[in-house]
């Protein structure tokens, strides 16, 4: 019996200590509400702990993007590429595109939502182990996108091709 307690209390450690690891050296560091406006640049990342609320401006060239709290941006966009890791909640309220050079993880446990707009995928990579919400279309045009989990929208549409092993939802 305690080799069996022994083992679960040290996965449940490690699951918390994988999370706490996650995003790494943080160059920007947010863990309360902030509404100012960043560009992320290659070798920079921004981390928002589990106590930060975000509603400012976020522009990725090629930095990094780690989320363990609310992200709700005015405008969140990336330019040059670059990556963004969910192991919270991202809501938007406007269309949201993805291009070459850019990585999306919507983590298990975790939520992404574009409440008014249409998710546009044209090139990059999008791993979803959470669940995506569009109330709207998602078009996916060019690039990889791989769903372990749950995907709900009005639409979904494109040339390229769909990795689920999930479930796909019409809203």
């Amino acid at each position: 019996m305690n080799k069996r307690l022994t083992t679960i209390i040290t996965l449940i450690l490690l699951k918390f200590f994988a999370y706490g690891q996650s995003c790494g050296s943080c160059n920007i560091s947010i863990n309360s509400l902030d509404s100012s406006s960043y560009t992320i640049n290659q070798g920079q990342t921004l981390c928002l702990d589990s106590n930060a609320v975000f509603v400012g401006t976020i522009t990725i060239n090629g930095g990094v993007v780690c989320n363990k709290g609310l992200l709700s941006p005015k405008q969140l966009a990336f330019h040059t590429g670059g990556t963004l890791y969910n192991y919270s909640n991202i809501s938007l309220s406007g269309s949201f595109s993805l291009g070459n050079n850019c990585v999306l993880e919507v983590k298990d446990g975790s939520t992404f939502n574009i409440s008014n707009g249409v998710f546009n995928i044209n090139g990059g990579q999008v791993t979803n182990d959470g669940v995506i919400t569009v109330i709207g279309a998602i078009n996916f045009n060019a690039g990889i996108f791989n769903s372990s989990n749950l995907i709900n929208c009005n639409t979904l549409s494109g040339t390229a091709s769909i990795v689920n092993s999930g479930v796909i939802n019409k809203q």
